[in-house]
């Protein structure tokens, strides 16, 4: 589909990240390896859709941000971009473990929706920064510009946040989880924080406290998802790695196996707990099993609690609500009565 009005790309890129993030439906389009499918071409002023997506927001951070924007029904039509809201502000300063400012010295700023959307920005001599154009939601900064760089989680909210001060540590503590696109850190007391990742799987926390509890892992696909038991500590030695072959509360989905109404299409799943406010929507994973007589979807691994799920099929979405038990559970669906309009 081609687009127009998004403005002089040279100009956007270096007032902001080097490259915007999207959101279909309200969930990203690169965090999840079934969305692969899409692009967004600046040059040719085209982009790719995925299928069945009825709204698009454009997040370009430093810029600001274009929210819920219709699209088109077919793929004819040119898509106007209207004007930017400019978004929110945060400012701050970052001091050194020893409370001297951290001057003159890079930042990553990372937005949550997106963390290969990235702003880079150096501190002025006092330590300060200001970031501009955000989409009220997480956010992360890093201390560093690199792969390893230690960082903050935060939440902006609508208004922004100001004059915040974040201090380093001097002995982060480090996570990491394999294939992780969002890493959160569950304590035994206390509330849930996601895990700022500079990219995707390995990141350093300045201020999170040590102690026991659970590491959640929303990988790229569903079935490589991690609940795991962990403790961790401050510094290098309190390093924890999450191997391949934990797991945890399962959730598995069944639909009959009629190959007249074709296989299932995506799964989105949605936390009810709003301390745990992910949302995850996977293209692909349905399995066809002749054994059971059923198309299979399963989650490896999800934190105890509430869900929503939502299944596009040819005959409509279906919709349930399902709680998963420290034991895991299954559930099953049925396809839409005939005549339920198809979503696009």
């Amino acid at each position: 589909m081609k687009y127009a009005g998004l403005g002089d790309i040279n100009q956007l890129r270096k007032n902001g990240a080097e490259r915007p993030s999207i959101l279909f439906d309200g969930f990203s389009a690169d965090r999840y390896s079934g969305m692969n499918g899409w692009y967004f071409s600046t040059n040719e002023q085209t982009i790719s859709i995925p299928v069945q997506s009825k709204t698009m927001t454009i997040y370009w951070p430093g810029i600001g941000y274009i929210k819920d924007l219709n699209l088109p029904a077919d793929d004819k039509t040119v898509l106007e971009i209207p004007t930017w809201t400019p978004g929110a502000t945060v400012t701050g300063k970052i001091l050194m473990p020893d409370g001297k400012p951290y001057a003159g010295k890079p930042l990553l700023i990372s937005p949550g929706q997106d963390t290969e959307s990235q702003l880079r920005l150096n501190t002025d001599a006092q330590g300060g920064f200001t970031v501009k154009g955000l989409l009220p939601g997480p956010l992360f900064i890093f201390t560093q510009a690199d792969y390893n760089s230690a960082g903050w989680s935060l939440d902006e909210g609508e208004k922004g946040l100001s004059d915040i001060t974040l201090r380093m540590s001097g002995m982060p503590i480090r996570a990491f989880a394999n294939d992780s696109n969002e890493l959160w850190w569950i304590p035994d007391a206390g509330k849930p924080v996601r895990l700022p990742q500079s990219r995707r799987s390995d990141c350093s926390v300045h201020d999170l406290a040590p102690g026991t509890g659970w590491l959640f892992s929303l990988a790229s696909s569903p079935e490589n998802c991690t609940y795991t038991r962990a403790t961790l500590q401050a510094g290098e030695q309190g390093s924890y790695n999450q191997p391949r072959n934990s797991n945890g509360p399962a959730l598995a989905l069944y639909l009959p196996l009629d190959i007249q109404k074709g296989f299932p299409g995506k799964v989105s799943l949605i936390s009810q707990d709003e301390r745990l406010p992910f949302r995850v929507q996977y293209q692909t994973g349905w399995l066809a099993s002749t054994l059971l007589g059923k198309y299979v979807f399963q989650f490896s691994a999800l934190p105890p609690g509430k869900y929503k799920v939502i299944v596009n099929t040819a005959t409509g979405n279906i919709e349930a609500n399902v709680t998963v038990p420290t034991y895991g559970t299954s559930k099953e669906l049925a396809y839409p009565a005939a005549g339920v309009a198809i979503p696009r």
